[in-house]
């Protein structure tokens, strides 16, 4: 014991010394921020936040946009791609009733319409197929010949909304190129089909009604035929 303590003393402090200063350093360890030092932090928490939110929220903005672009492009395609499966398989149906009728901004024709409920057998009767623009909302009615030639109010089929334009071009017998097509905004000539038939649909932003999308695409007919200008 004599020459622990005479070599404490050698090191220049007591055995009662080390442990008060082991205290003193426990103390020191369980001790947090000062006041002082919680403003310092806040402060320059507060300027880097200031500093990235222009940057945040522009990026959030440029999601935003993107998603309601992406949300317009998804709305188009399935539009049009309605349009196209209707319009492929066509068949020259010898009724004036039936007949294609194609027009600047509505289009209807004829198809095969299955008139069997579901888990019957297949049941199809000849009808037509209608494409129109009415409050900026494409529409679409499918018919069979008995309800299009009566008063049968059938509902029609919601396919896009805000639809600033819907249009259609019709392909004729370039006369100056006979390895191009020459397009014409109706379609005039009886019991026939047209090879190909152009839609444009432009699609409006609900909440940026200012911007404005345009879609296109052609659609080609294998029953349609290369007629003449008139």
């Amino acid at each position: 014991m004599l020459k622990m303590i005479s070599n404490s003393k050698r090191h220049g402090f007591t055995p009662l010394e080390m442990r008060k200063n082991l205290s003193k350093s426990r103390d020191k360890s369980l001790t947090g921020f000062t006041f002082i030092e919680l403003l310092i932090s806040i402060s320059i928490f507060s300027v880097i936040a200031v500093a990235l939110y222009p940057t945040l929220n522009t990026g959030l903005q440029a999601w935003r946009r993107g998603q309601r672009s992406c949300d317009l492009y998804q709305v188009a395609r399935i539009a049009l791609d309605d349009i196209a499966g209707e319009l492929r398989p066509a068949k020259v149906i010898h009724f004036s009733e039936l007949g294609f009728v194609g027009q600047k901004d509505n289009l209807s024709f004829p198809v095969v319409v299955n008139v069997s409920s579901p888990g019957e057998s297949k049941n199809f009767e000849i009808g037509k197929t209608s494409f129109y623009l009415d409050e900026e909302v494409l529409l679409k009615k499918k018919q069979t010949f008995i309800q299009s030639i009566s008063d049968d109010q059938l509902e029609s089929e919601e396919l896009a909304a805000n639809v600033k334009q819907l249009g259609f071009l019709y392909s004729y017998k370039s006369e100056s190129d006979l390895s191009a097509y020459s397009w014409k905004d109706s379609w005039g000539i009886a019991d026939s089909l047209p090879q190909a038939v152009k839609i444009t649909l432009i699609l409006a932003d609900a909440r940026q009604p200012d911007k404005e999308i345009s879609f296109h695409k052609t659609v080609f007919i294998p029953t349609g035929i290369l007629a003449e200008e008139e």
